[in-house]
Formats: C-alpha cells, sequence, structure tokens
C-alpha cells in the first residue's frame, strides 16, 4: 500500500514539477511595411517566460508622443497578456499613461475601446481614412493588479520590464503567453501572439493541478 502511494505521489510529481520551471525567449517578426501609414511599422517582439523579470521589447518607428492624421491624435496601444488561464479575462498594460491609467501598472481587463470606436469618438469615418478595424487598443475599465514595470522608449521602439515578477507558462516550448500590441490606438500596424492550448494542457487546467500559465512573483530568501 505504502509503494503505491509512493507511486502515486511521484507520478503527479512528474505531471506537475517540470510545468512552468522552464526559462525561454520568444521572437515575433512582423513583415516590413505591412503598416497602415509608414510612420507607424512595428517590425519585431520579443520577450521572455519562466524567468525574472519579464521583458518585452518592440521594435518599432512609431514614437512614445503618438501621431496625429486629421482629427485623430493617436496614442500608444496598451501591451496586451493573456494566457491558458488569464484569457479570458486578459491583462493591459499601458506603455503611456491615458485615461486615469498608469504607464507600466498592469490592469484586469474590464473593457477595451476597440479602434473603431475611437476613430467615431473623434468623428473619423471611412471615407478618406484606413486603420487596423475593429482591434481593442487601450483600456476603458481597468483594475489595477498591483504588479507593475517600467517602461522604456528609444528612437528604436520601446521596453516594458516588469517590477520582481514574471509570467509562467504551462508547458514549454510551446508560446501559451499571448502578447499582442496594436501599435497605436488606430492599430495601423499590429504584432503579436494567439497559441492555443494543447489537449494535455486543458486536461490540467480542468483538474487544477499547479503550473499552468499565470502571473508570480520572484522572491528572496
Amino acid at each position: 500500500m505504502k509503494k503505491l502511494m509512493f507511486y502515486a505521489a511521484l507520478l503527479l510529481c512528474l505531471i506537475t514539477f517540470p510545468i512552468g520551471v522552464q526559462a525561454y525567449n520568444v521572437t515575433i517578426t512582423d513583415p516590413a511595411n505591412d503598416a497602415i501609414g509608414s510612420e507607424f511599422e512595428t517590425t519585431q517582439m520579443t520577450y521572455n517566460v519562466n524567468e525574472s523579470p519579464l521583458t518585452v521589447t518592440i521594435s518599432t518607428i512609431y514614437p512614445q508622443a503618438g501621431i496625429t492624421v486629421g482629427p485623430w491624435a493617436t496614442i500608444p496601444a496598451d501591451l496586451i497578456l493573456s494566457g491558458a488561464v488569464s484569457s479570458p479575462p486578459s491583462f493591459a498594460i499601458p506603455l503611456v499613461n491615458h485615461d486615469g491609467f498608469t504607464a507600466g501598472e498592469m490592469y484586469q481587463i474590464g473593457s477595451m475601446w476597440t479602434s473603431d470606436q475611437i476613430a467615431a469618438s473623434v468623428g473619423v469615418t471611412t471615407a478618406g481614412y484606413i486603420w487596423g478595424f475593429g482591434y481593442d487598443t487601450l483600456l476603458k475599465t481597468g483594475t489595477d493588479t498591483g504588479y507593475g514595470g517600467t517602461v522604456n522608449w528609444t528612437s528604436s521602439g520601446v521596453t516594458y520590464t516588469a517590477n520582481g515578477w514574471y509570467w509562467t507558462d504551462a508547458s514549454p516550448p510551446g508560446d501559451f503567453l499571448s502578447i499582442f500590441w496594436a501599435t497605436a490606438s488606430c492599430a495601423n500596424d499590429v504584432i503579436g501572439t494567439n497559441p492555443v492550448p494543447e489537449p494535455t494542457t486543458m486536461l490540467l487546467l480542468g483538474l487544477g493541478l499547479i503550473g499552468v500559465a499565470g502571473v508570480r512573483r520572484k522572491f528572496k530568501k
């Protein structure tokens, strides 16, 4: 009986322990010259999983100050994070301050403004204007999670560095952390991932075992 219990415990460890402990990096490339307007071009995103701190680096020529096109003063879009457990709901990190939300803070999304809704709010119609139709771009309502970080803009892009926390993944090297960025509030060039969990991962979620995707803090002993 004791031997049976030992093997049962060992099997549980084999199922749960390897999950979410292997650190790895993800690089996403976006085709060049695919932006709606060359000044909105974004070409690459890199980030790390299962390693503190979470760092997301985006190569883009879109500036921190935004770009005004006609009546539309576009601003940088929020960084959207989701995963096997967190979507829905997902999380958003503003890369500039807007609408009472603080750049670098991670918010649980209540609702988002889409590019179409923002266009309508400034009187832009499809006649004479083209943008990325129907993309989530900016937080409308959200709850601060208490997880923060720093945002650093340069002429070559933007880097977000988490403050003492990281993202754990369900099954590396399969990419179950999805990060999406629409570049600007007009979504003129989008980049990101849309992972689909494997059947094994879905089973683990159903059983409620540890190690599935989520946000973790790094603690010092």
